[in-house]
């Protein structure tokens, strides 16, 4: 028998084996189960892309840098952005983003968002990223009235300060 006849029967195999599995009742209430949860995913995937997409669209974006890396073919930095009040950011790989970070970009896409007009605040990574974000906003619900680029010289302010206390902490170690 030549490989074709043989995948032939293996097929009907397989077939009459899921038509028996079909009239066990469980089996039958998974696959319906089954179906509805992947409806349900789906649909809460749309809607949460549309909420990520409402809040980046009201928003003011402050841009800052959230991170870089190096390229060495092109011997060049890749400065990545991201938005201290929405959260908004590009720096991700899209075989590993997550929901949030599609949305992000389905936004950035769908808008066109070339020219990131930074702040000037730089950050290395994600986390410390996050962390602008948080001090962002622990600024500005203290302080409503403030502008955002007076948010930006306190936060400035702030991290400079920071960084002479962990040199302090250090040399104080020595």
């Amino acid at each position: 028998m030549n490989k074709l006849e043989d995948l032939k029967k293996d097929i009907e195999e397989v077939k009459r084996r899921r038509n028996s599995l079909l009239k066990v009742k469980e089996v039958k209430e998974f696959i319906a189960v089954d179906k509805k949860l992947d409806r349900y995913l789906e649909e809460y995937k749309e809607l949460y892309q549309d909420e990520i997409i409402k809040k980046c669209s009201c928003c003011k974006h402050l841009f800052v840098v959230s991170g870089s890396t190096y390229d060495i073919f092109e011997d060049m930095n890749h400065y990545y952005y991201g938005c201290l009040k929405c959260g908004l950011d590009t720096l991700y790989k899209e075989e590993y983003a997550t929901l949030e970070q599609k949305a992000y970009s389905a936004y950035i896409n769908k808008n066109r968002l070339i020219d990131y007009r930074s702040s000037g605040m730089w950050y290395s990574n994600h986390d410390d990223f996050v962390k602008g974000m948080e001090m962002y906003a622990q600024i500005k619900s203290e302080n409503e009235e403030l502008t955002d680029e007076e948010i930006i010289e306190i936060m400035k302010i702030k991290r400079d300060v920071e960084s002479r206390l962990r040199k302090k902490k250090l040399e104080n170690r020595k």
